[in-house]
């Protein structure tokens, strides 16, 4: 029993010890927390200022710098002018009765968020929607888009490793001319 009781004790002093040498990182890990807020605090303070002194750069998903294109920040070149899509849909709206954004887009079967980007002027529908915006009654006027960029053409077959390719597969032989099979 006496066996017992030592070794229960030593036990418990391991514990002890233990049980100190937690408290103790636990105020080290406070203690850390503390000037971990701190220099986020800072952070957010010198962010704020560094924002009110940048005046025109956008800060936008951790990048600085002017944005892309021309034109106000944030803003794609044609901000400002309202475009006669953003028009026709606000004039839309409102004789319908003055139906919501989210109305209209059930309506166009597309999401809010790109009815709210064209009233925006923001981007423009694509012709297809432009299309089913005059079969409802929208005014789409003379919405221009850009011209897209032509497709890649397919290049002429490659020989594989340790083939040849004959010259006359890279020729091209004009419509209505035959190349001529076999022998001589």
């Amino acid at each position: 029993m006496a066996r017992e009781a030592s070794g229960l004790g030593a036990q418990l002093a391991k514990l002890a010890n233990m049980k100190d040498e937690a408290q103790q990182l636990v105020g080290t890990l406070v203690k850390k927390m503390e000037s971990v807020v701190e220099i986020l605090s800072k952070a957010d303070q010198v962010l704020g200022e560094f924002q009110e002194q940048a005046g025109g750069l956008a800060v936008r998903k951790g990048k600085v710098g002017r944005p892309k294109g021309k034109g106000k920040v944030g803003r794609p070149p044609s901000a400002g002018k309202p475009s006669n899509i953003s028009a026709a849909l606000k004039a839309y709206r409102d004789n319908k009765g003055g139906i919501n954004q989210e109305a209209l887009a059930k309506e166009l079967a597309v999401h809010v968020a790109s009815i709210r980007a064209w009233e925006q002027g923001r981007s423009i529908p694509r012709k297809g929607m432009l299309a089913k915006m005059a079969k409802l009654g929208i005014d789409v006027g003379n919405v221009t888009h850009k011209p897209r960029k032509p497709r890649k053409t397919r290049k002429a077959p490659r020989a594989k490793a340790g083939e040849k390719v004959a010259p006359e597969a890279t020729q091209k032989v004009p419509e209505g001319e035959k190349k001529e099979e076999g022998g001589s």
